[in-house]
């Protein structure tokens, strides 16, 4: 990952030696999917990707060329964001609960001159939205805990 993305945090690194994956990973014999993140985006839980599916998806990030260009009116774009899409570097390390559809999220090495290298960087669809959600991986990582973690919820038969 680090040859792909020199500035990986080390954090993410450490996490991916915990859980590479959550959404179809198998563990222990078990496939598994869990919810592991989350977002700014109250109790909507998100996978964590696999360093594989993350070396995989940042070849298919052309589908935001024309929202980071900004060629559609009335998206909301964080000026923190560059709006020249060939000069972007994202690492997309996070899918929401529908599999992406929804949300993702990513990390910015690549930010406007308003923003920060390592920025988080979440796209919210309907209405279609990318905004800066943490200066880093580990202030995101912060924000989960400081919210009590949640995507996480607990049912219980009585």
């Amino acid at each position: 990952m680090r040859a792909l993305y020199p500035d990986i945090p080390d954090s993410l690194l450490e996490l991916l030696k915990i859980a590479d994956g959550t959404y179809h990973r198998e563990y222990a014999g078990e496939k598994i999917s869990f919810y592991f993140l989350g977002s700014d985006v109250e109790a909507y839980p998100y996978y964590l990707l696999s360093a594989e599916q993350m070396r995989k998806a940042k070849a298919d990030l052309d589908w935001l060329t024309d929202f980071i260009n900004r060629k559609f009116d009335g998206i909301e774009i964080d000026d923190k964001i560059i709006d020249h899409a060939e000069k972007m570097c994202w690492l997309h390390f996070s899918d929401c609960m529908n599999n992406g559809g929804s949300s993702q999220l990513f990390i910015d090495f690549s930010p406007s001159p308003n923003g920060v290298k390592g920025q988080i960087v979440r796209y919210l669809n309907d209405p279609d939205q990318i905004m800066v959600i943490a200066d880093s991986f580990d202030e995101y990582l912060r924000m989960l805990m400081n919210d009590g973690y949640d995507f996480i919820t607990q049912s219980y038969d009585e």
